[in-house]
């Protein structure tokens, strides 16, 4: 047996090979942690710009509005979760007035407008 047979099949060695296997398993760990860590970040920062952006609209509020062209005062209270008598307290319109401009049977002062925009926080020009 040669001194080289020797020393691959001694406790050093098999142990040296496993601590190698180790070190190989480790680093593919790492490796994919600092992927997923990577993720959260861009998934961190697309929250952080979303958030600074709060006139970004979800795509099925702006179908609504664009496609659809469903009342946009029915469309944004829904979208800020508010019930009709919620957003006439809020805004300090009747109730029965902002049922009337919700189903199109009344078009609604700018006064009134106004008022529902600010109560929506939207801009009035996203009401007409």
């Amino acid at each position: 047996m040669t001194t080289l047979q020797t020393f691959e099949n001694s406790p050093a060695a098999m142990f040296a090979a496993s601590l190698i296997e180790l070190q190989k398993s480790y680093d593919a760990r790492i490796s994919r942690l600092e992927e997923e860590l990577e993720d959260m970040r861009d998934a961190m920062d697309l929250r952080a710009a979303v958030a600074a952006k709060p006139d970004m609209l979800p795509q099925d509020i702006v179908e609504r509005l664009v496609i659809v062209r469903e009342n946009p005062v029915r469309v944004f209270r829904e979208f800020r979760g508010l019930s009709q008598v919620a957003l006439s307290r809020k805004s300090g319109v009747r109730q029965t007035m902002l049922s009337e401009i919700e189903a199109g049977k009344k078009r609604g002062s700018v006064t009134t407008l106004k008022a529902l925009a600010d109560a929506l926080d939207v801009d009035l020009d996203d009401l007409v």
